[in-house]
């Protein structure tokens, strides 16, 4: 009799607890799923494929959190929904999405989104006299770049550059700033400014972009021969040349360039790819 009272009792439990796991089961399936989309508004221009829903979560609340880094009375979320009232924003933005893929802290992402925003509102004053150019000496815009001649980015934009401002009253200025790990591109940007001298700047620059991935010192030296220039006044030019290398390269380390190119619209840091549409604003003013 006791044994079936046990085996009564013990078939309860299981019971209940087998009806209680279904019951629960079922509660959650029932569940409305849970997705950041429908949460969070969405970020035109702004590339969120790689992060998993944390980590939008992470990103979405710092921007919610800091004000239009164009400086208007609104939340960064708000400047990005309103496209084209805020350049900053959306490399901005972008430049989130990295801290956060790399793993920062939300304060440590704060801390670099805040200083990056300090260094892109900054306008910064170059020297541009006697430098070459390509453009109207007049025109309204001015694009200063700063390039390397062993640097594979420098090579593929400056392939565009010039069906970007054709027709257009830009003129871009053309800065040194070798990158020491570039062993012949300090040399490279002295001939081509010894060529500037002799006015056939662009003529060397385009044999160095061609022949980048050959160029050392005894190279740059072969292309400045093939490019017919006074190799005697060539020689005599090279200590003022390497000055103004020098000069290039001081500027481009006050305004904390980072890498090349860079490029700067009417003085302002501008990324490669908003170049056509910062020279449109500043065209428009």
């Amino acid at each position: 009799m006791n044994s079936r009272r046990s085996y009564s009792i013990v078939f309860s439990n299981v019971f209940t607890f087998s009806f209680c796991t279904v019951i629960l089961a079922i509660s959650l399936l029932c569940q409305p799923t849970h997705s950041w989309a429908a949460e969070n508004p969405a970020l035109p221009g702004v590339d969120l494929k790689d992060l998993d829903a944390d980590e939008v979560g992470l990103m979405m609340t710092i921007l919610k959190e800091q004000f239009d880094p164009c400086g208007k009375p609104r939340s960064f979320v708000e400047a990005l929904q309103d496209q084209g009232t805020c350049d900053k924003a959306i490399p901005l933005a972008n430049y989130v999405v990295k801290q956060v893929q790399a793993g920062l802290s939300k304060r440590q992402i704060i801390r670099a989104l805040l200083k990056e925003i300090k260094r892109m509102s900054a306008r910064y004053s170059f020297t541009v006299k006697d430098r070459p150019f390509i453009g109207p000496d007049n025109a309204k815009v001015t694009v200063v770049q700063f390039s390397d001649f062993q640097c594979p980015h420098c090579r593929m934009a400056s392939k565009t550059l010039k069906k970007l401002i054709k027709g257009r009253s830009v003129r871009v200025v053309f800065k040194q700033y070798p990158l020491s790990f570039h062993k012949a591109a300090r040399p490279a940007a002295i001939a081509a400014i010894q060529a500037h001298f002799q006015g056939k700047f662009w003529k060397l620059h385009e044999m160095l972009y061609e022949d980048q991935e050959k160029l050392t010192e005894k190279w740059v030296g072969k292309l400045a021969k093939k490019s017919g220039l006074n190799m005697k006044r060539f020689k005599e030019d090279h200590g003022r040349a390497v000055k103004m290398v020098d000069d290039d390269r001081t500027e481009g380390e006050l305004a904390n360039i980072e890498g090349t190119p860079t490029y700067f619209v009417n003085g302002r840091l501008v990324e490669y790819e908003e170049l056509d549409t910062r020279i449109s604003a500043e065209l428009k003013k």
